[in-house]
């Protein structure tokens, strides 16, 4: 983030309080609102995990990461996450579904990672619009 178009020159003239002026005046006349909250933070959109629940053994039940604008506050997507186990006593992973949905909990996409307990390699199957990375991906 640009913080004044002064020279260096010009800078070196100025007091400390005049800099301050200077810089005030820019970032007001410059930047919105967002982009100064974004500069100061490196960021537009914030994301936290607001749940982590899990089942009376230990095991991780359930997981809801949300995206949130910067400015606002405004939630932007969810992504949910929940694990199944086989009912056995070691309780091993059984499926992993992973859900992204928009700011009214609506389903955007899906990937479902099965695990299996005879040795076979874990399967995914997704659906519906898949962010990765930046990216969307649009499933079938």
């Amino acid at each position: 983030m640009i913080l004044t178009t002064l020279t260096l020159p010009e800078l070196q003239a100025m007091t400390k309080a005049q800099i301050t002026t200077a810089v005030k005046d820019y970032l007001i006349a410059t930047y919105t609102r967002k982009q100064l909250i974004a500069g100061i933070v490196g960021q537009e959109q914030s994301t936290e995990i607001v749940t982590r629940q899990h089942f009376a053994d230990g095991q991780i039940d359930k997981t809801v990461v949300v995206t949130k604008d910067i400015e606002t506050g405004t939630v932007l997507s969810k992504v949910v996450t929940n694990w199944t186990y086989y009912d056995t006593p070691k309780r091993e992973v059984h499926k992993i579904i992973t859900r992204y949905l928009d700011p009214v909990d609506g389903e955007l996409g899906r990937i479902t990672r099965t695990h299996y307990r005879d040795g076979r390699q874990p399967t995914v199957e997704t659906s519906g619009v898949i962010p990765t990375g930046g990216a969307i991906v649009k499933t079938v």
